[in-house]
């Protein structure tokens, strides 16, 4: 009647509101367990290892630790995605928030993919731990090198702004507004991308930009769809919430 398509005009027109207020949000997260069967491994897509932006590069690293016919992602190298947006010296920085079960999150600058893998300096969020790490992953096969580690206080569904600096061989991060890794020296110095990954559970990200020369370049994910289209869904949602049983006469 009218009264319910006032109603339903109503809800759609503060679906629309909000989605049109929502921040830019990038998120990751794995999409498979810690061990794979080998041949269910081999036939994997990069793609299907890290959940991410549908237009990144998707890198499903490495993979061992055999043990009747399964294999174990490395802990120090595995799936990531990176974005098309590229650093050299300047400033990545974003809100980063670590949701319930998430273990670990990464920042990867001036990386590139190589193969399977990812080269380039990785910033890592360590949740267990309570740590932040910066490491060095090689354009070969080469262990990773760790350059830093420092305490941090780490929780779950808390925002962390965490920006990383780079001049030539140095690096900073900031954590929180403040500096927790110092003029750190890394070997990498070439321009690379802007990447991306999480360990045991879910991490969003927002506003994630590269600031470079005085400018500042937005990292962007997936485009959050039309607004009226949306909230269409959102409609249909509550409506089908609320009819929890159909009855047949």
């Amino acid at each position: 009647d009218a009264v319910e398509r006032a109603a339903c005009r109503e809800f759609l027109d503060l679906q629309r509101d909000a989605v049109d207020e929502l921040p830019a949000l990038i998120t990751v997260a794995p999409l498979v367990p810690d061990r794979l069967q080998d041949d269910y491994l081999d036939r994997l897509p990069d793609e299907e290892f890290l959940f991410g932006p549908s237009s990144w590069t998707s890198v499903r690293g490495a993979w061992g630790n055999w043990y009747n016919h399964t294999r174990e992602r490395d802990p120090h190298r595995g799936p990531a995605t990176l974005s098309p947006e590229r650093v050299g010296d300047g400033r990545v920085s974003g809100v980063v928030v670590l949701r319930e079960g998430a273990s670990g999150a990464s920042l990867f600058v001036r990386a590139r993919a190589s193969g399977d893998l990812v080269s380039g300096v990785e910033v890592r969020v360590d949740a267990a731990a309570g740590e932040v790490l910066v490491l060095e992953h090689p354009l070969t096969d080469g262990p990773v090198v760790e350059r830093a580690r420092v305490g941090v206080d780490v929780a779950a569904e808390q925002p962390i702004a965490l920006a990383v600096d780079l001049a030539g061989a140095s690096l900073t991060v900031t954590w929180n507004g403040a500096p927790v890794v110092r003029d750190c020296a890394v070997a990498t110095t070439v321009p690379g991308r802007v990447g991306l990954s999480a360990r045991g559970g879910r991490v969003d990200w927002t506003s994630l930009a590269v600031t470079s020369d005085g400018v500042s370049r937005a990292v962007e994910g997936d485009p959050p769809g039309d607004p009226d289209a949306r909230a269409l869904q959102g409609l249909c949602r509550a409506i089908l919430n609320l009819n929890e049983f159909v009855y047949v006469d």
